[in-house]
């Protein structure tokens, strides 16, 4: 990386130098950028249908990805099932024998 002086450094990102001026950091003043003021929830979207249409857009390149995710939590949830009801007529089969 080349080394670049202070001048091109202050006229890339507007600062000012150490000597007495003012520079951005911890204390009093506004904050500005990320969950500065105005970044907070606001509620509801102004315009519902067009923001989960957008949304969806941006997993529209992931669509082959997200049907199989589903596919597979489909076949864990019926897997799990049907354990359960293979193994149900032996849990009663055991809980009636020890009644007699």
């Amino acid at each position: 990386m080349a080394a670049r002086t202070l001048e091109e450094l202050q006229k890339q990102y507007g600062g000012r130098s150490s000597k007495g001026k003012m520079m951005g950091g911890p204390g009093p003043g506004p904050r500005r950028g990320p969950g500065g003021p105005g970044m907070r929830a606001k509620g509801k979207p102004k315009n519902t249908k067009a923001t989960i249409k957008r949304l969806l857009s941006y997993l529209s390149k992931y669509k082959l990805r997200l049907v199989l995710v589903l596919v597979c939590m489909l076949f864990n949830t019926l897997s799990s099932l049907t354990g359960a009801y293979i193994l149900r007529p032996v849990i009663n089969a055991l809980v009636g024998q020890s009644e007699l």
